[in-house]
């Protein structure tokens, strides 16, 4: 899905760490990193866009975190 050039900006900007910026897995459980990108996205997009961010976010962290989690779970 595309992501708005608004979100995109805060995805490059928002500091990462301790996770690496590739670590989506790590990066979707960092309440840190998620509370400075989310407010970044709600002051630099539209409501709209920012909607949107958020539910492609959600499914790309959804993907990313059931890797890791056992099926037999």
């Amino acid at each position: 899905q595309n992501i708005a050039a608004c979100a995109k900006a805060c995805l490059e900007n928002t500091d990462p760490s301790p996770c690496k910026d590739t670590d989506t897995a790590c990066l979707c459980v960092n309440p840190k990193y998620i509370k400075a990108l989310s407010t970044c996205v709600e002051s630099s997009c539209s409501q709209e866009d920012a909607k949107s961010a958020a539910a492609v976010g959600e499914a790309y962290c959804k993907a990313a975190v059931s890797r890791f989690i056992p099926s037999a779970l």
